[in-house]
């Protein structure tokens, strides 16, 4: 498994404009920040005060995503946290000295272009990830928005949009691939329909819009009224055959798609690390990507259910472990084991510093091998199998087949591996198949789908 390093930039960076909804000028300041520092902006206006970029000081999703830490917020921050992900920074410091990152021109794009000048630099510290491991789905009636991730060895995104517009009914984005947001997708502008502006104007928001900033929607031989015209100025507005007011051009042909998909990115950014999974969403918006992140924290971060109750009857011990398995020290890679039965079965693994493989295998940086977190795992399998029989003595198990082994997560000394293993077919002439997992502090190190055999010690061919 190739392991990501954390980023940061080589260089500091400024940049300035005016915020969308309260119209005030800002400048931000993107300074190189140590290892996991993560995002973090710094209202230099109030005295250098910190808010991280996490979805806990979330504060409200109206049209934009807010952070607030006590009095102190940050509005419209998604655009310039997606810039961020694109372009792989994990690690920088965003002064800011006002309340409101710039709009620019309703896009990522000149975040994207300002990072691209100075470039990144790598550090040395291991990036960490949400690994999916299974669905996690959210689904809000109201909004009929639909979100959902499943296991996937990299971010992939993929987006649809449904307006009731007659030119706008249906969109669909997709990034395969974060190294190509820079060009598919920062480029891509907020938008809204025209139908929409006198209500956010009167919310006391788009205070800093204008048709520089953002698309506006609409359907070919809409009138623009005059108080909408008047909002914006424009000469001579009227509406395209694609839709859209004739001060400018699209970019993509689902342009609007893909800005949801910005969105999308720049809310989920709020995680605090990066996601392996692939993001499918209907119909998003803030208020919803806000929800879903909160609850892949909740699921991912969830101890499985194993895990939280600290009382089993009669678990069994190493003594008796070493009755049952023919392996000794210093292959023994099963310490207790919990709770067996017929179909399931906990086992545990302590990780001292004085494992014999930690002399060889990075002596300096120790980390307990792959290999021998799936042999714990496979030894905690034969006692599973040996349970199925009567007179296990008389019985060898054997292994045939380790598939879809993936490992997730560095075991080092001081960790305890927590094994979970099940039959997910019955044995049937001698031979089972098992779902197998080991949990780190409530979260997966590895897992494996194993197939075993048994057979009698004397029906063996020498």
């Amino acid at each position: 498994m190739k392991i990501e390093y954390q980023h940061t930039l080589k260089k500091s960076i400024s940049i300035s404009g005016t915020g969308l909804h309260t119209g005030k000028p800002c400048t931000v300041t993107l300074r190189p920040a140590k290892e996991n520092c993560g995002i973090r902006f710094i209202r230099t206006d109030l005295g250098d005060i910190e808010i991280e970029a996490h979805i806990k000081y979330i504060h409200t999703t109206n049209r934009c995503t807010v952070l607030k830490k006590g009095s102190v917020e940050i509005h419209t921050c998604e655009h310039i946290l997606a810039a961020l992900v694109g372009m792989g920074v994990d690690n920088v410091r965003i002064e800011i000295n006002n309340d409101e990152v710039p709009i620019m021109d309703g896009s990522s794009i000149e975040f994207v272009k300002k990072i691209s000048e100075v470039g990144t630099e790598e550090q040395n510290t291991a990036r960490e990830y949400y690994e999916v491991t299974e669905p996690i789905e959210y689904y809000d009636p109201e909004s009929q928005a639909r979100i959902r991730v499943v296991p996937s060895d990299h971010y992939y995104l993929t987006v649809f949009v449904d307006f009731s517009n007659f030119h706008w009914k249906s969109q669909e984005a997709t990034l395969e691939s974060v190294d190509k947001f820079s060009k598919e997708i920062a480029p891509c502008r907020t938008f809204c329909f025209v139908e929409e502006l006198e209500y956010l104007a009167a919310q006391n928001l788009i205070q800093g819009g204008s048709i520089e900033q953002a698309l506006v929607l609409g359907s070919y031989g809409e009138q623009v009224p005059d108080i909408i015209a008047k909002l914006l100025n424009p000469k001579q507005a009227v509406f395209t055959e694609e839709g859209i007011l004739n001060t400018t051009t699209l970019r993509f042909t689902n342009e609007p798609a893909r800005h949801k998909l910005l969105d999308l990115m720049g809310d989920l950014a709020l995680l605090g690390r990066g996601i392996k999974g692939h993001i499918t969403a209907y119909k998003p918006g803030h208020t919803a990507n806000i929800d879903f992140a909160q609850q892949i924290v909740k699921r991912v971060t969830a101890k499985p259910s194993f895990l939280i109750s600290d009382s089993y009857e009669a678990p069994i011990i190493t003594q008796e472990i070493l009755n049952t398995l023919p392996h000794r020290y210093p292959f023994l890679f099963l310490d207790r084991v919990l709770h067996v039965s017929k179909k399931d079965i906990i086992g545990i693994k302590t990780i001292t510093g004085n494992e014999p493989c930690f002399i060889g295998h990075f002596p300096e940086l120790p980390i307990f091998p792959g290999v021998l977190q799936i042999e714990a795992l496979v030894q905690t399998c034969g006692i599973l199998v040996f349970g199925t029989v009567e007179n296990p003595q008389d019985y060898n198990t054997y292994f045939m087949c380790i598939d879809k082994c993936k490992f997730r997560r560095q075991v080092i000394p001081g960790d305890t591996l927590f094994m979970y293993c099940k039959l997910i077919v019955p044995i049937r002439r001698g031979v089972g198949k098992m779902e197998a997992k080991a949990y780190v502090d409530g979260q997966i190190a590895c897992e494996a789908t194993l197939t075993a055999m048994i057979t009698l010690k004397n029906s063996v061919k020498k």
